[in-house]
């Protein structure tokens, strides 16, 4: 429900929305410029595959479809982000924003920098920390992080700002330093440390600088 007033900017600008998803919890909205194809009674994969690969841009979340957004070379746009390192934006007018993060026991938010700084434990793919909580982005985060967004999408010339440069390089930088593999032994483990650090040094995109 947050993102009801996104879906109705993008209409009103001009775009065709269209859900994707399976088993989806039920959305109430009805517009002739949105269709919620997870509810679609003759669902079929190559037709998801077709939407992604031709779509104008992607919005979702850090799930499975998003790899593919990336394979076919989309616009992305990424919301409540929970792991910091990982998916990170591959295309230069590409962005995302986080979850607000904050401790459970005293409900006390805690900042980007901090959260970086914070046992690799924090950010191995596998770990759950029950210690923390993860805000859902609100709709006014939501709305505005898009609208940023969406003029990206129409310069020709964009590229992300010196702060948004210095964070990327941060975030390398803190990646490589703690090599966040919690076991050597792991092939798997090996493989994302070395995934991870592949798409930080190719990432053109950023976080949104509003978020």
């Amino acid at each position: 429900n947050n993102y009801v007033d996104l879906v109705n900017h993008l209409i009103k600008n001009n775009y065709f929305v269209i859900r994707l998803g399976r088993n989806n919890q039920k959305f109430k909205f009805n517009n002739r410029n949105f269709f919620d194809y997870s509810e679609f009674f003759e669902k079929k994969d190559f037709i998801e595959l077709a939407l992604i690969k031709y779509c104008s841009f992607y919005l979702g979340t850090q799930s499975g479809p998003l790899d593919l957004a990336m394979l076919f070379d989309k616009p992305i746009y990424l919301t409540n982000v929970v792991r910091l390192f990982e998916t990170f934006p591959k295309k230069k007018n590409s962005s995302s924003i986080f979850k607000t993060i904050k401790w459970k026991n005293s409900n006390e938010k805690i900042s980007f920098k901090n959260y970086i700084k914070m046992p690799l434990e924090y950010h191995h793919h596998r770990f759950i920390d029950n210690s923390l909580d993860f805000i859902e982005n609100t709709p006014e985060e939501l709305y505005f992080s898009l609208i940023e967004f969406l003029k990206n999408l129409e310069i020709p010339t964009y590229r992300i700002n010196n702060m948004q440069l210095n964070f990327n390089k941060q975030l390398l930088t803190e990646y490589k330093e703690n090599k966040i593999v919690i076991n050597n032994k792991d092939y798997m483990d090996n493989w994302f440390y070395n995934k991870i650090i592949c798409n930080l040094e190719n990432a053109q995109g950023s976080y949104c600088p509003l978020y």
